[in-house]
């Protein structure tokens, strides 16, 4: 009876350690989809990631070249993006390639892009690290279109007030319903006409 039982624990405890060892595979492959694959390694710095992950996709010219390995924070102002790149990409990728975070679609997970450049440069080598640029931050673009929505709703309601005093005024409508005032304007003209007339005559 004890011996069976023993037996029973070692079994318990091999199922849970497979279980362990399969959801760490999980974890790992999906943190890391290069973890089967040959890859090389390349660098990039940022002022702020915007929500990057490790994990995160990498993309060069909408393709999927690999996954971002690790973040560190350098600085107050600089922080390191490790890239997991693709072997079968590096003959692609030139040295004066520029990096940038993107988002995928308007509100999904973040992902670095790397972006050609027309120059010729050498291709990219095992550590290089690529220049970055600024990413376009969709909160920031929400804020500013928050912001002039705001202006826009301030001058709507200012322009409906001042069309609401022009219909109120007695004073506009009786000098647009004055059916005396295109005769008055014609004759006013005449007048202009004749003396600028008489003038050229005296010149």
């Amino acid at each position: 009876m004890a011996k069976r039982s023993i037996n029973t624990l070692k079994l318990g405890t091999f199922v849970i350690a497979g279980l362990g060892f399969l959801v760490m595979l999980l974890y790992v492959i999906g943190k890391n989809q290069n973890v089967f694959g040959n890859t090389f390694m390349l660098k990039a710095r940022f002022e702020n990631v915007h929500g990057l992950m490790p994990g995160n996709s990498i993309r060069f010219g909408g393709i999927d070249a690999g996954s971002v390995k690790k973040i560190e924070v350098l600085n107050d102002t600089t922080i390191e993006v490790t890239l997991l790149v693709k072997s079968k990409m590096k003959n692609y990728i030139h040295k004066n390639a520029t990096v940038n975070i993107i988002t995928d679609g308007l509100i999904g997970n973040k992902l670095i892009n790397i972006q050609p450049v027309k120059a010729k440069a050498p291709v990219v080598e095992e550590g290089d690290i690529l220049y970055s640029t600024k990413a376009l931050d969709t909160e920031e673009m929400l804020a500013v279109l928050n912001t002039t929505n705001n202006d826009i709703a301030v001058i709507a309601k200012e322009l409906k007030q001042i069309v609401t005093r022009i219909n109120e005024s007695k004073v506009i409508w009786g000098i647009l319903e004055d059916e005396s005032l295109p005769a008055s304007i014609r004759q006013s003209l005449y007048r202009v006409k004749t003396a600028s007339a008489s003038m050229a005559t005296m010149m």
